[in-house]
């Protein structure tokens, strides 16, 4: 996530004419409802940034954002399972934050984590469940395992509003990467849950 500590940064979009289409200004202070909303639902967005007042900037790593807000907001305890980023590196920003009582950072391959059966009252996993839970016997064997009968489970994971019938389009190719092939539509994943195991 990104902040304005001191200056102006223009926040602009091109039309397909190439035409520059101002969104709004950041002055100190603010924030960018676009990278919040992006991070919050692993969204790319194809906006630009241009100074018009020497600025300073303040970033928080979007893993970090997000157990950050889960803390702050509802005050809940959050195991912030992250394989990319060292443990000690998040504890250190969760005390400078403030909630390091709320978030424990854990480092852990989503096949091994280091939790009981039935331990949590909820289990949500923000842009991270297309990496591992594609197959048919995680979410019955691994992810649906660690919440108690009659607790939540939320997945939060960038998508397709419908699957490809005909290779990639278009006008996706210029941002595609290879490891967007995981993104399925909401039926796919429907489809998927509802298979027996």
């Amino acid at each position: 996530m990104v902040f304005v500590l001191d200056g102006i940064i223009r926040v602009y979009k091109l039309s397909p004419e190439g035409k520059e289409i101002t969104l709004y200004r950041l002055g100190k202070g603010e924030t960018c409802v676009l990278s919040v909303s992006c991070i919050m639902g692993d969204l790319h967005y194809p906006a630009m940034a241009e100074v018009e007042e020497e600025f300073i900037l303040g970033i928080i790593p979007a893993e970090f954002y997000k157990a950050l807000f889960l803390a702050k907001e509802f005050g809940v305890t959050v195991f912030a399972n992250d394989l990319w980023i060292k443990p000690t590196d998040n504890y250190h920003r969760f005390v400078e934050m403030g909630v390091d009582d709320k978030v424990f950072p854990i480092c852990e391959e989503a096949h091994a984590l280091p939790y009981a059966e039935n331990y949590f009252d909820a289990a949500i996993s923000i842009d991270a469940y297309h990496y591992f839970g594609t197959d048919e016997i995680y979410f019955p064997n691994e992810y649906s395992r660690l919440v108690k009968p009659g607790g939540q489970l939320g997945i939060v994971s960038p998508g397709l509003s419908r699957e490809f019938s005909n290779g990639l389009p278009e006008g996706m190719k210029a941002y595609w990467e290879p490891d967007m092939y995981s993104f399925h539509s909401a039926k796919w994943w429907c489809k998927l849950w509802g298979k027996p195991v």
